[in-house]
């Protein structure tokens, strides 16, 4: 990935006075700080990596509360029809050579490539995403920071329009000095450790039909779960969170709510992926939900599968207070809080097919079965192809820069990792129908259509 270090910090030295002034009892400190300048090009899909140098508290304390969102060099909010936030994610990776820091699900991350593995040397405390989530910690507890700790912020940003957008990554903080019981952020991902950690809804099932996926995770250390919430993409109906070894009972359920048929994610052209929920409920657990060491948590998320939905998220963040006094992980659970957005929206998914950026070009060619699709000049060739039901087509990724194919609308759904450098993905079309595909990092340049006829 590539790496910006251009910044500029709001905290003004004032701010930083005072965080560093003593006090008989510090007051909680509301900082804002930017990130950028970040300029996304015509149309860019732009993912990125800063590597330090993201401006952050300089005085060691305790995180109770962020939110983030895009703006303008003059602080006006960013639209999604202008730039859609796809997702930030902040990482902490403590104070340079101490390595005193680490995931709390992954040892190893794999890059967008799929070939480079990284040490997992840095913890996620903070993600937002369409549905502009909030880290919310209740009373007492808070994320610890240190006044020389190094961050990492990671953010995936698209473009909707022919000309370049010029933005800032900002976001605020609650801070407080004062001593706070730590609690840190507990990725749970059905597909974690990995730079793009997307699966495919494939469709096809009756109305009312799900699809989900599960994964489990399993504490080291005995704790309390003080706060939590999900994160889905279109077509999400929930993320369950349960406890597999309590008789797999349930802890919360965070559901979406999506936006009306007019608002702004549904009216942005190019559409460049399929809009998700406009919020995401969370939770809040002031007493805290026990987890004795060496219990499992598990997270299920849950999809319509009526339609397809390629390339999609299930992801939970739960903020756990490591706590050895814990001794029965499956005590009784004490109350705790739901908030959810109270705007005005819808609660099931609704469906979106994705139009096509650009339409494909050329004259329709009939391919056999195992025939190679090549990929060269930020182009497939060719782009309108018809086959049989039943026929395996190969796609042969060409250029040094990163692709994929991936399924915009049709019968089915289905995309390739990204790729490269000659390597190859394979998809065994079995159902007819018309398959409109398109690489969702050059939506606007690459796309293709398949149209896949019934065997004689």
């Amino acid at each position: 990935m590539l790496v910006r270090r251009g910044l500029v910090a709001l905290a003004s030295s004032l701010i930083a006075a005072a965080l560093l002034a003593p006090s008989a009892v510090a007051a909680p400190q509301q900082l804002t700080y930017r990130y950028g300048p970040i300029d996304i090009g015509p149309y860019q899909v732009n993912q990125n990596t800063a590597f330090g140098n993201v401006p952050k508290p300089p005085a060691d304390g305790f995180i109770t509360h962020m939110e983030a969102d895009l703006v303008y060099p003059n602080g006006d909010p960013v639209s999604p029809t202008q730039v859609m936030l796809h997702h930030i994610v902040f990482l902490n990776l403590g104070e340079t050579g101490k390595f005193d820091h680490h995931d709390w699900t992954c040892g190893i991350f794999t890059d967008l490539s799929g070939k480079t593995k990284l040490p997992a040397l840095a913890d996620r405390f903070y993600a937002s995403g369409e549905e502009r989530n909030v880290l919310d910690l209740p009373g007492g507890y808070g994320y610890p920071v240190k006044a020389n700790d190094n961050w990492i912020l990671l953010w995936m940003l698209m473009n909707h329009h022919p000309y370049t957008h010029r933005v800032y990554i900002q976001y605020k903080i609650t801070y407080e000095t004062e001593p706070l019981t730590p609690a840190y952020m507990v990725w749970l991902d059905v597909r974690n450790c990995l730079s793009d950690p997307v699966f495919d809804v494939p469709g096809g099932g009756l109305p009312g039909s799900t699809y989900s996926r599960t994964t489990t995770w399993t504490t080291s250390t005995a704790g309390r779960i003080v706060a939590g919430g999900g994160h889905l993409h279109g077509g999400g109906k929930s993320i369950t969170l349960t406890e597999p070894d309590c008789g797999d009972r349930q802890l919360f359920v965070s559901r979406p709510l999506y936006g009306q048929p007019d608002a702004p994610v549904y009216l942005a052209r190019p559409i460049l992926h399929e809009p998700g929920p406009l919020n995401m409920s969370g939770f809040l657990a002031p007493q805290g939900l026990p987890l004795g060491r060496g219990q499992r948590l598990k997270i299920t998320a849950t999809y319509d599968n009526q339609y397809l939905h390629s390339r999609v998220m299930g992801i939970m963040g739960v903020y756990f207070a490591p706590d050895p006094t814990v001794t029965d992980g499956c005590a009784p659970l004490t109350p705790i809080q739901t908030y959810a957005s109270s705007g005005p929206g819808r609660a099931d998914p609704p469906h979106f097919p994705i139009p096509l950026p650009r339409k494909p070009r050329g004259k329709v060619r009939h391919l056999r079965n195992n025939s190679t699709i090549h990929e060269r000049n930020f182009a497939f060739h060719p782009q309108r192809i018809s086959v049989r039901a039943g026929a395996t087509l190969r796609w042969k990724f060409e250029d040094s820069t990163l692709h994929d194919v991936t399924v915009a609308s049709g019968p089915r759904g289905f995309s390739s990792p990204y790729l490269s450098n000659g390597r190859t993905f394979r998809a065994k079309l079995k159902t007819p129908g018309t398959y409109r595909l398109f690489c969702t990092i050059h939506p606007t340049s690459m796309t293709q259509e398949i149209r896949v006829s019934k065997r004689r």
